[in-house]
């Protein structure tokens, strides 16, 4: 019984100090830490449902479970530490942004993409389909009346409105 207290305090010590960081955290830590938090409450509760089924002294079924836990924690720890910070376009001019028609979904996409993502990359980062980020993509270059034609690269136009350096063209007119 000892034991079991001990142990289950320390499995709930992970996530109560997380989120006690993350309600005193600003910005991106407050959504990195809680989910961190969560990680490891969902490890917690593993461990603690397979310990509370296996009423007959099964101690393989535990054991398994606190290893299935343990590895959950860590994996969903990693990724929590490695979520990509949403980047927030800046006009350069201060003024309104030729990026405003954008929803959140689109600017997400487009940062993405100005982070050098292939089509597959995003899709694989927001986990959507590709068929999907095509459709913001197509949406972009619409709604920033980007040029199209064979000597045009719209994706290289949609990056430069992005990063504010899009102004106008040498060999324009």
């Amino acid at each position: 019984m000892t034991l079991n207290l001990a142990f289950l305090s320390t499995v709930l010590l992970g996530p109560a100090v997380s989120l006690a960081a993350a309600v005193r955290a600003t910005g991106e830590a407050t959504r990195r830490l809680a989910a961190v938090a969560l990680a490891s409450l969902t490890g917690a509760a593993l461990v603690m449902l397979c310990g509370a089924v296996a009423t007959d002294g099964s101690a393989t079924l535990v054991i398994t479970a606190m290893y299935a836990a343990l590895a959950l924690v860590v994996v969903g720890s990693s990724r929590a530490l490695t979520l990509p910070e949403p980047v927030e376009p800046t006009p350069a001019s201060g003024g309104p942004s030729r990026l405003d028609p954008l929803t959140a979904r689109e600017s997400e996409v487009l940062g993405l993409l100005a982070e050098g993502l292939s089509n597959a990359g995003i899709a694989e980062r927001l986990v959507i389909s590709e068929r999907t980020v095509d459709a913001h993509l197509r949406s972009v270059f619409a709604k920033l009346a980007l040029p199209e034609g064979p000597l045009e690269n719209r994706r290289v136009h949609a990056v430069l409105a992005w990063r504010g350096d899009l102004g106008e063209r040498a060999d324009a007119g």
